[in-house]
């Protein structure tokens, strides 16, 4: 029996528009698999770190995991805001969950990244981290819900600093004021000299191992960064699609494919 797609995620979200590109408005923008590589990127992701666009909780979401090694990390980062400074963002929250199968650190979760470049060489040189059980506390971070944390919350969120430039490091942390006063005309700037690409986005390890975590509507200055697994058409099946877009075996040829799409799943050989 050949692999099916779940006609929900494959046609019944036909209306949702696919944004990929830098242009920023407010307003929300669905990024999925194809933004991987165009404005989103896998940056420093290592072995063991693995992400999905999937459904968590309930909600289409990022899915980032860690397995048991220490080594194991994952992010996505995003290059449209490449060239702001911290003084151009004026708001920034995300939601996070944490799955109840996670093994690791009671209060690990998603964290949020700025990579800036301070010795103006065009290359990121130094991470913002906000992590939310340093900013609320260990007990803030709960399972299996999804909750919001509002990194700026109006200059009070707590952030520190890789450098540990102006006494910000992991240990203490500076409230979101402080780090501007030190370097917020700093521009966000991907570690170009590692080949990584993106400076603003979402972090998982390393040293925070066995951790199963989702996050969601990533909100940056206004817009709104919705996670979602991808929606198909039956113009995915066009272009050879119909053999490289799905599970392989899935069609025996494009006409099988539009058939599958245009009877909503009840036509399929």
């Amino acid at each position: 029996m050949r692999k099916r797609l779940s006609i929900l995620s494959l046609v019944g979200a036909l209306a949702v528009t696919l944004v990929a590109g830098p242009a920023v408005a407010a307003g929300t923008v669905v990024v999925n698999e194809t933004n991987l590589g165009v404005d989103w990127h896998s940056a420093d992701t290592r072995l063991g770190g693995t992400r999905a666009f999937t459904t968590v909780g309930g909600r289409s979401a990022l899915q980032m995991v860690t397995d048991e090694t220490n080594a194991a990390k994952v992010q996505t980062f995003t290059s449209i805001y490449d060239g702001r400074t911290l003084n151009d963002i004026t708001s920034l929250s995300y939601t996070t969950w944490r799955d109840g199968s996670s093994t690791g650190f009671v209060a690990g979760s998603v964290a949020l990244n700025l990579v800036v470049d301070t010795d103006g060489n065009a290359s990121g040189d130094t991470y913002l981290v906000y992590e939310p059980y340093l900013d609320k506390g260990n007990d803030a971070v709960r399972t299996n819900t999804w909750q919001t944390w509002d990194a700026i919350a109006g200059g009070s969120g707590t952030w520190w600093i890789n450098t540990g430039a102006g006494g910000c490091g992991a240990s203490a942390g500076c409230t979101w004021n402080q780090v501007k006063a030190i370097i917020g005309n700093a521009p966000l700037t991907p570690e170009t000299a590692k080949g990584f690409k993106g400076s603003l986005g979402l972090n998982l390890g390393s040293y925070n191992p066995g951790l199963v975590t989702a996050v969601d509507t990533l909100e940056v200055n206004g817009t709104t960064y919705d996670f979602a697994p991808r929606v198909f058409s039956k113009a995915d099946c066009t272009k050879g699609g119909w053999a490289t877009n799905f599970p392989a075996d899935m069609f025996i040829n494009q006409g099988d494919c539009v058939s599958y799409f245009a009877s909503n799943g009840k036509t399929h050989k």
